[in-house]
């Protein structure tokens, strides 16, 4: 008589959470050896690694997509060199089964601004009125100007110590519905 064989097991709470754990450290690994590379393109495609990393991490309420394949759009304001190497980097991904779609706006486009998930300031921009314009809506602000989070982003790039480090304004991602999860808090400095 044989014993019936036993069923594979399942992953537990502890394993999917140590897997992620061990994910995001592999990602914190990488963004301070990019961090480290910096100036021209380089500068570039940190920062969107970066935000690619933050389509990956931030959950956006399930009213944010039309459909499961709905892209993720990533607004760009200004074209400047960053903006336009985030645009080449970011351009024809996917963040899972949804494919990235870039387009380069002007901060007077309110309508253009509310169809992003996210939106990138580049140079000295203030996020002043990008934060009005898309006020309610689930729209991730990225920035990086001097005080951009304490001024309404969600996100701001700083330099310190010749590496990008991130602010995080969490009162900006309560009111556009976002949650950042607590590692990514974790290694930010969050000013509000």
């Amino acid at each position: 008589m044989s014993l019936p064989s036993k069923p594979e097991a399942q992953p537990t709470c502890t394993t999917v959470t140590r897997r992620r754990g061990a994910g995001f450290l592999a990602w914190l690994s990488v963004m301070a050896l990019l961090s480290k590379v910096l100036g021209g393109e380089s500068e570039s495609a940190v920062k969107a690694a970066y935000i690619y990393n933050f389509m990956t991490l931030i959950k956006w309420p399930a009213t944010a997509y039309g459909s499961q394949s709905s892209p993720v759009i990533v607004g760009l304001v200004d074209r400047d060199p960053v903006s336009n190497g985030i645009a080449n980097t970011l351009e024809g991904q996917k963040v899972g089964n949804r494919p990235i779609s870039v387009r380069h706006l002007r901060q007077d486009d309110a309508v253009g601004l509310k169809e992003c998930h996210v939106i990138f300031l580049g140079g000295e921009g203030s996020p002043v009125s990008l934060a009005t314009a898309v006020k309610g809506q689930p729209v991730l602000l990225v920035g990086d100007a001097a005080g951009f989070a304490t001024n309404g982003g969600t996100v701001g790039f700083v330099m310190k110590n010749k590496k990008i480090k991130l602010e995080i304004n969490r009162e900006a991602a309560r009111q556009a519905q976002l949650v950042i999860p607590a590692d990514l808090l974790s290694i930010s400095t969050v000013v509000r």
